[in-house]
């Protein structure tokens, strides 16, 4: 399993507006689904994009992907 722990965007990667690429080497998806997980420690960072790519010995496979929709969030006067 991969995992980034205690990781500061805005620290690491060059503050506010900026592109991060960060890579995850060896990463087994054995049930065709790739969960990835986000919690907010600071502030309300976001991710605007994500691109996954599928590197095999047997040359690149160009599968389209499957977004599923998330559960509906209510969120009440004073929540963010």
């Amino acid at each position: 399993e991969f995992a980034l722990q205690n990781i500061d965007l805005f620290k690491n990667y060059g503050g506010s507006f900026t592109a991060s690429v960060i890579t995850a080497s060896n990463v087994q998806v054995s049930d065709g689904l790739l969960s990835v997980n986000l919690s907010n420690v600071v502030n309300n960072a976001k991710i605007s994009g994500i691109a996954v790519f599928l590197q095999s010995s047997g040359g690149p496979v160009n599968n389209p992907p499957v977004v599923t929709k998330p559960a509906n969030v209510t969120l009440n006067s004073g929540q963010s």
